[in-house]
């Protein structure tokens, strides 16, 4: 599948942003650096089937404020928000830049951006989640059947 080498036009709170494409070596170290900071917070927000949504809340809301106060900062501005920014132009101007003033008051737009720019540049991981899911369906389905079928019979 060719991926199409124009960038994407998105209007997000009434400003239109062309958002292009990592070089492949970046969207690899942006994906891993994600990754790393929000797979471990994920694995902990997952509520168990007996979690209630108060419990559950209050998991989602520590893992937050954890990864804030320990794994936010400079270094994650560095190496996936800068990246994600470099590929999106506003009037032209990459936003990597310029972010400061443009989302100065839009906090929320600049997360809108920083999504739409994930969304794009890794479009083809998010669509095959749901071909892998399929597949360790039926992997679990299959294990499951096999163990049945050579369990000892009484």
């Amino acid at each position: 599948m060719a991926v199409e080498s124009r960038p994407k036009s998105i209007t997000i709170d009434g400003t239109t942003y062309k958002i292009g494409y990592l070089d492949a070596e970046q969207a690899l170290d942006v994906f891993h650096r994600m990754a790393e900071l929000f797979l471990p917070a994920m694995r902990q927000v997952v509520p168990p089937a007996a979690m209630s949504e108060a419990a559950f809340l209050h998991a989602v809301e520590s893992t937050f404020q954890r990864w804030i106060r320990g794994g936010g900062g400079s270094s994650d501005r560095e190496s996936v928000i800068l990246p994600l920014l470099s590929v999106v132009l506003v009037d032209g101007v990459p936003l990597d830049g310029t972010w400061r003033v443009h989302f100065a008051g839009r906090l929320l737009s600049l997360y809108k951006v920083l999504w739409a720019a994930i969304a794009h540049n890794f479009a083809d991981f998010f669509d095959a989640l749901g071909d892998l899911k399929a597949l360790l369906a039926a992997l679990a389905a299959t294990m499951a059947s096999t163990a049945t079928d050579s369990s000892p019979s009484a």
